[in-house]
């Protein structure tokens, strides 16, 4: 609750100059997140392996009562299980921050005025968190529809702030169109590919930034759905 309502608060207002400690207040917070969702997600782990068997009992028993059964666009067959379409669950993140909480502190870096060393942190924290290994390989989907607020272009806007964001207080800065590209499974350009020289450089930087956003918004049309469940 203390987290959801922190990054609520940061939600209603951020970029500015007005609102540059907030990077200060992010980093307080979020290291602990991260790592007490780790510690989370492998208990939970241990938890649903233990209790496997008998959550496979009676899900069967359930599908095969028609009584028991919800069946409109999907399904539902039990409290903690989701929709699913094609037989496949759509399995939700155990994350202390939420896919919204994690849209809010990502929108909060991405419009600080002052790219500093705090504010890079963070926003590696974020990126590290969408993609780790403990998460559903969805989350980092989930983060952008909720960063889109349901509007293309939004998240077109999202997503050049995002791709070219600033790594230059790091020695190894991280190659982020290539991991959204392999996480998403949906191709993100490069800026320098569309420089003078590069292999796309008489193509539109943003028409194809643009084109990665739709394709995004429409592959979240599963977690939306479970959202507004």
């Amino acid at each position: 609750y203390y987290l959801k309502k922190r990054a609520a608060n940061i939600a209603e207002g951020f970029g500015g100059l007005a609102h540059s400690p907030q990077a200060a207040m992010i980093g307080f917070f979020l290291g602990e997140a991260v790592r007490a969702s780790r510690r989370w997600a492998k208990i939970k782990r241990i938890k649903l392996s233990r209790s496997a068997p008998k959550r496979a009992a009676v899900a069967a028993l359930r599908r095969s009562s028609t009584d028991d059964t919800i069946s409109t666009n999907g399904s539902y067959d039990g409290d903690d299980a989701t929709p699913y379409e094609n037989g496949e669950a759509y399995t939700l993140s155990s994350s202390l921050l939420g896919a919204a909480e994690a849209a809010a502190l990502m929108q909060a870096c991405l419009a600080s005025p002052l790219k500093d060393r705090q504010v890079q942190k963070n926003a590696r924290m974020l990126l590290g968190l969408c993609i780790a290994s403990w998460q559903p390989s969805t989350f980092l989907l989930e983060v952008l529809v909720e960063m889109s607020h349901g509007d293309v272009r939004v998240l077109a806007n999202v997503l050049m702030s995002l791709l070219n964001f600033r790594q230059d207080r790091f020695s190894n800065p991280l190659d982020i169109p290539s991991l959204m590209s392999s996480h998403l499974g949906i191709k993100m350009p490069t800026r320098t590919d569309y420089l003078a020289g590069g292999k796309f450089a008489s193509q539109s930087f943003y028409r194809d930034v643009h084109t990665s956003a739709m394709l995004v918004l429409a592959a979240g049309h599963r977690y939306l759905a479970v959202r507004n469940h």
